[in-house]
């Protein structure tokens, strides 16, 4: 499933700013045959005397809704994306050492490392418990290892507000994005068929 539980809180982000021009491509095409595809299947039911004409146009519109959640989601995924590394590269920015001092005055160097690091080390080793758990926690649904995995990596962020990106199921996600890509050779294919029965 993964690498450690919860790893897919810091994975997600590099597959999706890896996945994001090929995402981006994909649903440009998918939309674009499928558009054609629900044209030329509209017209070719409404020319057709039986119903099985409107067959290209039903199929159509199944995989126009399929491509059509897959770029909402995958809009949503790289805002998410994005303003999570901008609030992160932001922390980072504003981070200050800890000077440390002996009795004498003296200079003893900088150390990043204070109280409030305890209390966040704390609270990450629970975070890694509770994605272990979550992890380990095979539920019976569609994909119960993405589900898992999602599961483990929210409770490894601390919950969605600091992981915005896992708030969508990926299951539906992946299940899009393939329907998309199975979407280009069907919309062909109707778009042909479509074509066949209108003129």
């Amino acid at each position: 499933m993964s690498i450690t539980a919860g790893s897919l809180n810091y994975l997600l982000p590099i597959i999706e700013r890896f996945t994001r021009l090929p995402g981006k491509i994909l649903v440009a095409v998918a939309g674009s045959i499928t558009a054609l595809s629900l044209t030329v299947g509209w017209f070719a039911g409404r020319s057709s005397a039986t119903w099985i004409g409107w067959w290209p146009f039903a199929v159509s519109v199944f995989f126009a809704y399929a491509v059509i959640i897959f770029a909402v989601l995958r809009f949503r995924l790289q805002r998410a994306v994005d303003a999570t590394i901008e609030k992160l590269t932001g922390t980072i920015a504003d981070s200050t050492a800890v000077t440390i001092i002996d009795e004498d005055g003296n200079l003893i160097g900088n150390s990043e490392y204070s109280f409030d690091d305890e209390i966040q080390r704390v609270r990450n080793a629970q975070r890694r418990s509770d994605a272990q758990k979550e992890a380990a926690d095979k539920r019976n649904v569609f994909f119960p290892r993405v589900e898992a995995a999602q599961r483990a990596a929210i409770a490894g962020a601390g919950g969605v507000e600091n992981a915005p990106y896992l708030r969508d199921d990926l299951r539906i996600t992946i299940v899009t994005a393939l329907l998309s890509v199975a979407s280009i050779p069907t919309g062909i294919f109707t778009l042909l068929v479509g074509l066949i029965i209108w003129i």
